[in-house]
């Protein structure tokens, strides 16, 4: 018969439960064996499931249980003597030892940088959720930015999903990972360390950033080019000094790769592809071709800003605001965003009021 073909396969596995020592004997899913007596087992009786993940179904005396990954396991007595479950305890409740989901540790930021500096890699994975970054809020390279991103909405459809909201454009300087509030007192503390240092600097020579083109990251990413000019070299010097100083206090910092400041106009990353609807693989440049060579506007810097990504946005839509340094600047930017950012735009046809 083909049930026939499974063999049972009786093997003893010791394992260490004190007292007594209990063992494992697996047997095919054809034959689950029962036992007899009220008693804790002296074997337990698993059921092979062959698949690329075998699960394992035990078999109790008026005693069974389910294993949760992110749980522990725990002993319900009922009269159902087979149920599904990958590790089993006998003595009441075990911890998963191998695969799964693992619960994130909260490191101190102090702790972390520490551990980095020693080379643990453990901590590679940390996402960054905060940044600094320089607002830019000037009328003009946002009704340039909605123009450019309503021609790509009229190009394809599909990449309405990855414009950026014009309301939060910005430029980071860095990222960094704050996990506890003594984590963002660290990083508030070198914001605060980097406006001291750069207020008479900033305030008698303020930096006016120049955007011009537009280019991309592999077709994945869209942005506003900045001319590099002079101001250019100052804030890839701002940026350093900012790094600088965050860095001396021991906030963590997850990326190390070279800035290339930028204004982000589309990415593919805010689409992801969805089952059963049309999503872009890359960015068609055909979709922008005839802003190329287009001339956005000029932004002054006005300040500092600690970001956090993962927070709600305030009520103009813009990254919620954990700390900010503002440098002595009477900026001239029109603040009226009726025509750019509210409402939101560009708005699809079919969202279009008829």
């Amino acid at each position: 018969m083909a049930n026939r073909r499974l063999f049972s396969l009786l093997i003893s596995i010791p394992i260490h439960w004190s007292p007594p020592i209990f063992h494992y004997r697996y047997a095919s899913r054809t034959s689950p064996a029962t036992l007899p007596g009220p008693a804790l087992p002296k074997s337990l009786n698993i059921a092979l499931s062959y698949r690329s993940q075998p699960r394992l179904r035990t078999t109790l005396p008026s005693q069974s249980c389910i294993y949760s990954p992110s749980r522990h396991v725990t002993f319900h007595h009922t009269n159902t003597l087979t149920q599904v479950g990958e590790v089993v305890s006998v003595s009441g409740s075990i911890k998963k030892q191998e695969g799964g989901k693992k619960k994130k540790k909260k490191h101190s930021s102090k702790k972390t940088v520490e551990k980095m500096e020693a080379g643990d890699t453990s901590l590679r994975n940390l996402r960054p959720n905060y940044f600094v970054g320089i607002q830019i809020s000037n009328e003009d390279i946002h009704k340039a930015l909605i123009r450019i991103q309503e021609d790509m909405v009229s190009y394809d459809e599909s990449l309405f999903r990855a414009l950026v909201d014009v309301a939060t454009s910005h430029i980071t300087l860095l990222v960094v990972h704050v996990d506890t509030e003594e984590a963002l007192s660290l990083a508030t503390s070198a914001l605060a360390k980097c406006g001291k240092q750069l207020m008479d600097d900033l305030s008698a020579c303020p930096l006016q950033l120049t955007f011009s083109g537009i280019s991309h990251f592999g077709h994945q990413v869209v942005y506003a080019q900045l001319v590099e000019d002079d101001h250019y070299h100052r804030l890839l010097d701002l940026a350093e000094y900012v790094r600088n100083v965050f860095g001396e206090g021991q906030v963590f910092m997850p990326d190390k790769r070279t800035l290339h400041p930028h204004l982000t106009i589309a990415k593919l990353s805010k689409a992801p592809r969805m089952r059963g609807k049309h999503a872009p693989r890359k960015i068609d440049p055909s979709s922008y071709k005839q802003h190329l060579d287009i001339h956005l506007g000029c932004q002054t810097v006005t300040g500092l800003q600690l970001l956090a990504m993962n927070k709600s946005k305030d009520h103009n839509r813009y990254y919620y605001n954990s700390a900010q340094v503002m440098f002595d600047i009477k900026c001239k930017d029109n603040m009226d965003h009726t025509q750019c950012c509210f409402p939101r735009r560009p708005i699809l046809k079919s969202q279009r009021r008829t």
